[in-house]
């Protein structure tokens, strides 16, 4: 039986991560951010169209979810990887990473071991990476095992 016939598609793990990042907004109205969905395969698209994520969140964080790949096995029959950057405006380092501190706590409470279908998250890695002055960012990245 072909893998497409027993995992979720690949767009649907990134449009589930987006949607659990999203109920932040609504239930934690004093830790909002934007969530986005990107799709592009290059680090080039991301830091093209990023600016143009941080101009329409109007000053908010940016929590941008990514489909990084998948590895395959009898079980569980796919292990997909999906990032989430999150990112955030500062006027300083410290400031930003205050800022972005309660949002990674939130995403990994959020994420890690949601079950969807058959579906499961589970956190591998977060850490903080240097993209530019006045912005702070962090990546978090997530298996799903999916049979």
């Amino acid at each position: 039986m072909p893998v497409t016939d027993t995992v979720k598609p690949t767009a649907d793990y990134v449009s589930i991560t987006a949607a659990r990042l999203a109920v932040l907004a609504e239930e934690e109205p004093a830790l909002p951010w934007m969530v986005f969905s990107f799709f592009g395969t290059s680090n080039d698209q991301l830091w093209n169209v990023m600016p143009g994520m941080l101009t329409t969140a109007n000053g908010l964080p940016v929590a941008v979810v990514m489909y990084g790949g998948s590895k395959y096995a009898d079980f569980p029959r796919r292990t997909a990887s999906v990032t989430v950057l999150l990112i955030s405006e500062t006027p300083d380092e410290t400031t930003g990473r205050a800022t972005i501190a309660p949002l990674v706590d939130r995403a990994l409470s959020l994420l890690d071991q949601h079950i969807d279908g058959r579906a499961k998250w589970e956190t591998e890695s977060d850490s903080a990476i240097d993209i530019g002055e006045n912005i702070s960012c962090m990546v978090i990245e997530f298996s799903i095992l999916d049979n």
